[in-house]
């Protein structure tokens, strides 16, 4: 079976994000869907922790379209002022065969595929209601769906390394950033991206979140276990063991969804090794040699120590296997 281009639509073959300037068109038109803007953070926040799915806060986000009575009427104008963002490269070389995979909403971009005729696969979405139909159109999910209508992938386009899963049952992968072609497997991230990329990850910014409640545990546990204990080392041990154990708990449950086990509990505390080995450095340091008081002692050996623990725990406890991906 011969196969077919497919691209990705949003900063591949249009400049920017689709969803995000139609959110801005429709604001200049309707100023009130502002209100919606709170909601959409709340979610957001709730996501970026784990507490929500990406499809939740997409509903939440395209509610909007409910202000609307002529939703096709206001993205029929919205595509008059932005279709100048589709790229050149794509206008040059398209085919009327052409698949486009996106997560962007379908009822959003139908009028550019009409427009250059290619076969469109995005995330279903309400227009009256901007409830998601279907899951969202992202990652191992844009492999389910071009499976799912039995095309060969020939050549495939992205520019985001999260489309990585498609990029490996394609004949021939590339990147593009901006109005460049990169072959993918010659496409090196800057080290900034990279960095960008990490501090922006969800796992970690739970995983922060999480070190806080943990470190505000820590804290708390060594201070009763001092009150009673009057060795500072066997005190501090004490309290840094329980706090880590309730952290094995939330992050099993929140962050890596993974069933809880013994065997991992026992992985994520040796895992804690290095981070305790820090963490009692800075309490020797601060209270034994600098004189610090004891709470901010504590405080600052808990703030150090979290982002060496996150790489440790990521790749060491909560790794996924390969037959789970």
């Amino acid at each position: 079976m011969k196969g077919v281009n497919v691209y990705d639509f949003d900063g591949t073959i249009y400049d920017g994000d689709s969803s995000i300037d139609f959110f801005k068109f429709a604001l200049k038109k309707k100023p009130k869907i502002i209100f919606r803007v709170f909601r959409i953070e709340l979610v957001g926040i709730a996501y970026i922790l784990k507490i929500k799915e990406k499809e939740d806060f997409k509903s939440v986000f395209f509610g909007f379209v409910r202000d609307f009575n002529n939703i096709n009427e206001i993205i029929a104008e919205f595509w008059k002022s932005h279709g100048t963002k589709i790229k050149a490269f794509y206008r040059e070389q398209h085919k009327n065969n052409d698949v486009v995979i996106s997560a962007s909403p379908e009822f959003l971009l139908e009028p550019v595929a009409r427009e250059f005729d290619f076969e469109l696969i995005a995330t279903q979405v309400n227009e009256k209601t901007g409830k998601l139909i279907t899951k969202n159109c992202y990652g191992e999910e844009k492999v389910k769906r071009i499976k799912k209508v039995k095309k060969t992938v020939d050549k495939f386009y992205s520019d985001s390394l999260s489309d990585a899963p498609l990029a490996n049952i394609a004949s021939r992968a590339f990147m593009v950033r901006g109005e460049k072609i990169i072959p993918w497997e010659e496409y090196k991230p800057s080290l900034i991206k990279k960095l960008k990329n990490f501090v922006f990850d969800r796992s970690f910014i739970t995983f922060v979140a999480i070190g806080c409640i943990n470190a505000l545990n820590g804290i708390v546990f060594a201070l009763i276990y001092r009150s009673f204990i009057e060795t500072e080392f066997i005190s501090y041990t004490c309290g840094f063991v329980t706090s880590v154990i309730i952290a094995y708990l939330l992050n099993s449950k929140f962050n890596f969804k993974k069933k809880i086990n013994f065997v991992d509990c026992c992985k994520y505390i040796l895992g804690n090794i290095p981070n305790y080995l820090i963490q009692i450095l800075t309490v020797f340091i601060c209270i034994g040699v600098l004189g610090w008081n004891r709470v901010l002692a504590y405080a600052l050996a808990a703030v150090v120590s979290v982002p060496v623990t996150f790489i440790i725990v990521k790749v060491g406890v909560f790794r996924k296997k390969t037959d789970d991906v």
